[in-house]
């Protein structure tokens, strides 16, 4: 079963495709009682190898084996969002977009694996917080929405207590901005939890790195 993640992490590291036959056959199999340590083990070479981690999550996408393990970015699928900010799309592909727009501050970061884990959680609060108000889509509040499914997610594979209890953040949104195109480290030791602005800050970061991806 572990042949599903590890097929769709090397599509992601070697921006392949699988084979038909080989979709035909991850489509059919059970992965729901892999140990979530297994699950964790593939996600992260995804994350941190591959220039493109977003394929990692496409080709799970594209067998049927999302919803196991990470249900919640299925949710992300067709979400709409106001084409004024977000031409892309929805939030998936928004969502797709900044975790490969982060790559290029991966290497920056003291802790690369909880960044690019912020990357990918960063909008899981617009599956609560989407309205349309007058004629438009609008998430008002999702980044604090998105602490508790933040959470529930990453507890279904991980037991990385600092992840799971929130110390993503890039600490002083600002200054790290800056610091980001001196070439200098990323901070990420603040606790989300523990202070709301802080996670606004840093789920406008990403805003900011896919910006900068997209000139």
């Amino acid at each position: 079963a572990l042949r599903v993640f590890r097929g769709a992490q090397f599509a992601a590291r070697f921006q392949m495709r699988l084979s038909d036959d080989t979709k035909q056959l991850c489509q059919s199999i059970d992965t729901k009682y892999l140990s979530p340590e297994r699950i964790e083990d593939e996600l992260k070479k995804a994350l941190l190898k591959a220039y493109k981690p977003s394929i990692f999550f496409e080709t799970l996408r594209e067998i049927n084996q999302l919803d196991d393990w990470f249900k919640e970015l299925t949710q992300l699928v067709d979400l709409p969002q106001n084409p004024v900010y977000h031409p892309e799309g929805d939030v998936w592909t928004h969502t797709m977009m900044v975790l490969d727009a982060a790559v290029t501050y991966r290497h920056l970061c003291e802790n690369p694996y909880h960044f690019m884990m912020a990357a990918l959680c960063h909008d899981l609060g617009k599956i609560e917080a989407t309205e349309f108000i007058k004629g438009a889509y609008h998430a008002y509040g999702h980044e604090i929405k998105g602490l508790k499914i933040a959470t529930t997610f990453l507890a279904r594979f991980t037991k990385e207590k600092q992840l799971i209890d929130g110390h993503i953040v890039v600490d002083d949104y600002n200054m790290n901005l800056l610091k980001c195109n001196e070439g200098e480290k990323i901070l990420i030791d603040a606790p989300y939890n523990k202070n709301e602005n802080r996670f606004k800050r840093y789920n406008n970061l990403f805003e900011y790195v896919d910006s900068l991806k997209q000139e």
